[in-house]
């Protein structure tokens, strides 16, 4: 029977050079949630997620298209109408 290795990685930059935060003893004994940290891109958060090592390309691909894809930007200006003065007294 194969073993089927998993890998944590970073959902923001798709690295694998994940960093685990164990100085909290609580945290070493699985009472809490670990702190992780990627070394590439400085993200911090408890969830990191744990993918398949066979699917590590597939998945990295796709989280760095997913990034790169350019922000759909509008033509269509929108103008505001100017709100009438108010006169004051004096």
């Amino acid at each position: 029977m194969d073993k089927i290795m998993h890998v944590k990685m970073c959902p923001k930059c798709a690295s694998l050079k994940i960093k685990s935060d164990l100085s909290n003893f609580m945290s070493s004994i699985d009472a809490i949630n670990t702190n992780y940290t990627c070394l590439d891109c400085k993200f911090k958060s408890t969830l990191f997620p744990s993918v398949n090592l066979n699917k590590v390309k597939e998945i990295q691909r796709k989280i760095k298209n997913a990034y790169s894809k350019p922000k759909s930007t509008s033509s269509r200006k929108t103008t505001r109408k100017k709100s009438p003065t108010r006169k004051t007294k004096r």
